[in-house]
C-alpha cells in the first residue's frame, strides 16, 4: 500500500489517481485479511477497520476516485487503457487473477484447499508488491495530453 502511495508525492506526475486507487485497493486487501476487533487498539480504529466502519471507509474513498476521474473522464479512460498495457497494469491483472482463483479455494472442499487457498493469495499480493515497486519508479503516461 504504502509504495502505491509513492506517486502522490510527485506533483509532476499525472498517474496519482491511479494510484490512490489501488491504494484503497490495497487497503481493502488489508482490512479483508486482518480482524481489527481481536487487537488491542483504539475503538475508533476497530470502529474504521471493521464491519460497516469499514465498508463506508472504502465506499466512500472508490466513490470519490470515481467522481474525481469522471471530471476528466476522457483523459482517465486513456490513461487506464495505457495502464493495462504497461508492465504495472498486467502484473496488477495478474495478481487479481491470482486472489480471485484463491478466493475459490476457499469455497470449494477438496483436501489441502486452505494450503492452495492462501499459496494462491500470497503469490497474489506477490505480484500486487511487483506491480506497486514498477508504478512506484515509473509514470504512466497516456496517449493524450490534457492537464
Amino acid at each position: 500500500m504504502l509504495l502505491f502511495l509513492v506517486p502522490l508525492f510527485d506533483s509532476l506526475r499525472n498517474d496519482r489517481l491511479i494510484a490512490v486507487f489501488l491504494s484503497l485497493l490495497t487497503l481493502g486487501f488489508i482490512l479483508r485479511e486482518l480482524d481489527v476487533e481481536k487487537f488491542d487498539v483504539p475503538n475508533i480504529l476497530i470502529l474504521v477497520g471493521s464491519g460497516k466502519g469499514r465498508n463506508f471507509l472504502l465506499g466512500s474513498g472508490l466513490l470519490l476516485t470515481l467522481l474525481t476521474a469522471l471530471f476528466r473522464f476522457r483523459y482517465y479512460l486513456s490513461l487506464s487503457r495505457c495502464f493495462l498495457r504497461n508492465g504495472s497494469g498486467i502484473a496488477t491483472l495478474f495478481a487479481g487473477l491470482f486472489l480471485i482463483v484463491g478466493d475459490m479455494f476457499e469455497k470449494i472442499d477438496i483436501p489441502y484447499h486452505v494450503l492452495y487457498e492462501e499459496s494462491l493469495e500470497l503469490i497474489g499480493y506477490a505480484v500486487l508488491l511487483l506491480a506497486a515497486s514498477k508504478l512506484a519508479r515509473r509514470e504512466v503516461k497516456s496517449d493524450t495530453f490534457i492537464r
